[in-house]
């Protein structure tokens, strides 16, 4: 009779390393992809905390000057004419007009929210007229106030910031939006008759490609030079060969 050969404890140990290496695998990779995501997640909102401002990003109250240029775009000229129009739109009128142009506006709201939202902060009144703009809208947001809004009606507010202001802007000449806006403005606020948005010249189409006469022409000469270049190329040899026997 046959003895049973011995079990070998080398086998359930192996089988247990085995099973625990894979746990500590699966471990592992849970804990990479948690990583993964908290800093994916956590760059989402840095991205977001730094393109997505708030109120808190401007001032908190009304600056004194009638024009706030937090990305620098509007030429220092264009600024002082801006400023002087108004000034004297106030001075006669009665009326406030202020431009705001910032970085970005915040996500999830349409720039005239945000410009009523600013104006609220500002503690505007209701001859108070805002713009808002962002050299990543070629659009403004704006504010009117109430009195204000007896001549700078609903209508040509939106044509204002929509039209006046975006011909210019779409071209990201800022000074020149800004002071389109303001001549519009001069005339409405005045109680003159509106002038309306600056008329878009369309440009004269230049012809940028050849006609089928020109491209035939054309052709014919490439064909030309492309049989002379070969006939020189199987001639020139031979004409040299032939010489060279004809002296030997």
């Amino acid at each position: 009779m046959s003895a049973t050969p011995p079990q070998h404890a080398s086998k359930p140990l192996f089988s247990l390393l085995r099973t625990r290496a894979k746990a500590d695998m699966q471990l592992l990779t849970n804990l990479m992809t948690a990583t993964k995501t908290l800093s994916i997640t956590a760059a989402a909102l840095a991205l977001i905390s730094t393109s997505n401002p708030t109120l808190a990003d401007v001032p908190v109250s009304k600056p004194e000057a009638l024009i706030f240029d937090e990305p620098a775009l509007i030429q220092k000229s264009s600024q002082t004419l801006f400023t002087k129009a108004m000034a004297s739109i106030r001075d006669k009128q009665g009326y406030t007009v202020r431009f705001a142009m910032l970085k970005t506006l915040p996500y999830g709201e349409t720039p005239d929210e945000f410009a009523t939202e600013l104006a609220q902060q500002w503690a505007l009144s209701d001859t108070d007229v805002l713009f808002v703009a962002s050299p990543k809208l070629a659009r403004a947001g704006v504010y009117v106030g109430e009195k204000a809004a007896s001549l700078l009606t609903p209508e040509i507010a939106e044509s204002v910031a929509n039209e006046t202001f975006a011909v210019a802007a779409g071209e990201e000449r800022y000074g020149t939006a800004v002071l389109d806006v303001s001549n519009r403005l001069i005339a409405v606020l005045s109680g003159e008759a509106d002038p309306g948005p600056p008329q878009v010249k369309l440009n004269e189409v230049v012809q940028t490609y050849k006609t089928k006469e020109e491209t035939k022409t054309d052709r014919k000469k490439y064909i030309t030079v492309v049989v002379v270049v070969l006939i020189i190329s199987i001639v020139a040899p031979l004409l040299q060969t032939y010489w060279y026997v004809r002296d030997d």
